[in-house]
């Protein structure tokens, strides 16, 4: 098992989620509040900030990629894409 630790406006949520698991799929499985709608990187409404361990997660496929444009390039992910591969720490807006 990985440790996810989500930020949230609570404060902080550390889990444990299984490699190859999405951010989004960990957060719905712990609690976690994080907006969603289409769960399959359309709608673009599952954005996150990487904080930490941004290597340890999937690269951006061409649906991430479509959708956030040069945000990635300020660790925003879409949760629903983004794979776990190793510890991460994530805001959740």
């Amino acid at each position: 098992m990985i440790p996810v630790t989500f930020v949230t406006h609570d404060g902080e949520i550390s889990v444990q989620a299984a490699e190859g698991t999405t951010l989004l799929e960990a957060g719905l499985k712990n609690g976690v509040d994080i907006e969603y709608s289409c769960k399959d990187g359309r709608c673009g409404v599952c954005q996150v900030t990487v904080l930490e361990g941004e290597e340890n997660l999937s690269e951006p496929d061409i649906d991430e990629v479509d959708e956030l444009f040069d945000r990635i390039d300020d660790g925003v992910r879409l949760a629903c894409k983004a794979v776990i591969l190793g510890p991460v720490k994530i805001r959740v807006r």
